[in-house]
Parts: C-alpha cells; sequence; structure tokens
C-alpha cells in the first residue's frame, strides 16, 4: 500500500498501555516547554500556547520496537495541537522537503493517532494521487480526509503530500511519529538526525489490522 498509494492505515496498532505512556510523555513535555517559554518572557510561548508544537522525544522511545521494522529509527516526535486553535494547522508538505536531500531521501513516516482524530481537530489529510519518483513541488488540488481512533497508525510515504487542519474542538489532539529509514540518513557533517538501528521485532507484539480503501 505504501509504495502504491503513499500511505496505509493500521488500526490497533497501540494498546491502552501503551497509548498511556505516551499520553503522558507528550503531556509532560508540552507544559515543559510552556513553562521555559513563560519564565523566560519568551515571544515564541504564545505561539506555542496558541499554536501547539513539534516536540522532541526526551529519548528514543522503548516502545518504537513495536512497529515492527528493523533499519533505523531516523527521528521521533510528538505533534500536540491544542483545543479551540484555528491557527493549528500544517499546510501540504511532503516529509522529505525539510531535509537537505530534499526529494532523495527516502524513509516512513508512521503517525500514531494518541486521540481519536478527524477533521474537526486537525486529523491529517492525504493525496488522493502518489508519485513516489515525482520531483514536483506542485501542491495536491484535493485530499483525503482520514478518520482514526486513538492507536491507529497512519504509515507514510517520505514522498506523500499531506497536510492536517486545524484543532477547533475543546480537547488537544496528540500524536506521535516516528520515522525510519532503511539506511542512516547523512549530511557532510555525519547523520541529519537519528541514525538508532533497531531490532527486529521478535513477534510478541501484534501489528494490528489493516483499514481498507
Amino acid at each position: 500500500m505504501v509504495s502504491t498509494r503513499g500511505y496505509t492505515v493500521v488500526t490497533d496498532w497501540l494498546d491502552a498501555r501503551e497509548l498511556e505512556v505516551l499520553r503522558t510523555e507528550a503531556e509532560i513535555l508540552y507544559e515543559e516547554r510552556l513553562a521555559r517559554y513563560f519564565t523566560c518572557s519568551s515571544p515564541d510561548a504564545a505561539l506555542v500556547h496558541n499554536r501547539g508544537c513539534v516536540l522532541e522525544t526526551t529519548s528514543c522511545s522503548s516502545l518504537a520496537p513495536c512497529l515492527g521494522t528493523s533499519g533505523y529509527l531516523f527521528n521521533e516526535q510528538f505533534v500536540v495541537k491544542p483545543p479551540g486553535v484555528p491557527a493549528a494547522a500544517f499546510p501540504w508538505h511532503r516529509d522529505c522537503q525539510w531535509l537537505p536531500q530534499g526529494g532523495l531521501a527516502d524513509y516512513i513516516s508512521v503517525w500514531v493517532a494518541l486521540d481519536d482524530a478527524d477533521s474537526d481537530n486537525g486529523g491529517l489529510l492525504v493525496a488522493e494521487e502518489f508519485h513516489a519518483t515525482s520531483q514536483s513541488e506542485e501542491q495536491p488540488h484535493k485530499g483525503r480526509a482520514l478518520s482514526v481512533k486513538a492507536g491507529t497508525a497512519v504509515v507514510m510515504s517520505s514522498h506523500l503530500w499531506h497536510s492536517s487542519g486545524p484543532n477547533t474542538s475543546r480537547h488537544s489532539r496528540r500524536a506521535w511519529m516516528p520515522q525510519f529509514s532503511c539506511s542512516p540518513i547523512t549530511a557532510a557533517e555525519g547523520p541529519v538526525c537519528l541514525a538508532v538501528p533497531m531490532p527486529e521485532n521478535d513477534g510478541t507484539h501484534r501489528p494490528g489490522g489493516h483499514q481498507g480503501n
């Protein structure tokens, strides 16, 4: 699915205990970020409070091996969208465009919903057309909105155009997103981000079920 349409959806990837662990870490990091900015009177405090933020995890999550990948952990972060904030939206983009290699970087992003996510609270919108080898920067004209339950994983190619809307609900919308590559992604000075070898899944964690088209 990822190679043909750019993404696939896997339900029940995380169980209730794993969800609680990640929710707790996301909340701690978010509150720490707010406290640090407000303490030093940073102008970024209002930005984080009003638009949410992307938070790097404190360490490589012990839950990452459950994703069943070998290869390398390239990056890991939480994306927190506070409630009732129209500005907390991400425009159309491809994950690979943020790297020095641009469209030449191949990896997968595993966007995991820590809360039920839909169009009301800033759920994902994915392009209906996917061309893995295209270097075009033309943004999609339309997309498909994904409504998923907490614990669901959306596995995306780094070349997939996707976006997310604002969180107009009354509750935070949190997501955990580790990213994996088959080999380390490097620049002249070394790894661009992380390059942590991942152990093989021993089969003790079931990867959930696939959602149809």
